[in-house]
């Protein structure tokens, strides 16, 4: 009898010891969907509405941190709206660009502004940083207007 008692403690024990890891264990792989959520902000441009989906860097998170703001832009080289940010954008980490995409957001450290192009582009003489591009189809871009004020907000 004294040796089924202790054989029946072992197996609870062995039970218990079991389920208890298991659950630690699917505690520490849980992802949770704040992790993997893209982060975006709104932009209106000449009086329509765009998404930016914004990359996981540390420029995108401190332009996020600026936000609301409207800024003047101008069309440069016929491709892209510059517009200076309200304050200098830190760009740690990043690898620089030499080359600009339809629809991509770049920052340009050296002038303390956004990019935002309705073309593609090649710079030789300026480091751009990717931080986004327009979820939306551009084509409804006017890059004729030369002065305008873009809006973002989150």
């Amino acid at each position: 009898m004294h040796k089924l008692i202790i054989l029946l403690a072992a197996t609870v024990f062995s039970v218990f010891s079991y389920q208890n890891a298991n659950a630690q264990s699917n505690k520490s792989s849980t992802v949770t969907v704040q992790d993997v959520k893209q982060q975006t902000l709104k932009m209106e441009l000449d009086g329509k509405t765009f998404t930016i989906l914004l990359e996981n860097n540390v420029t995108a998170k401190a332009l996020l941190q600026t936000l609301p703001f409207s800024i003047s832009a101008s069309v440069y080289h016929n491709n892209h709206y510059y517009a200076v940010t309200p304050k200098s954008l830190p760009i740690n980490g990043l690898k620089p660009t030499k080359d600009a995409t339809k629809g991509g957001i770049y920052y340009s450290a050296e002038y303390k502004g956004l990019g935002i192009f309705f073309e593609g582009g090649h710079f030789d003489n300026n480091e751009l940083f990717y931080i986004g591009k327009i979820k939306e189809d551009i084509s409804s871009i006017d890059g004729s207007k030369n002065a305008l004020v873009i809006k973002f907000e989150k």
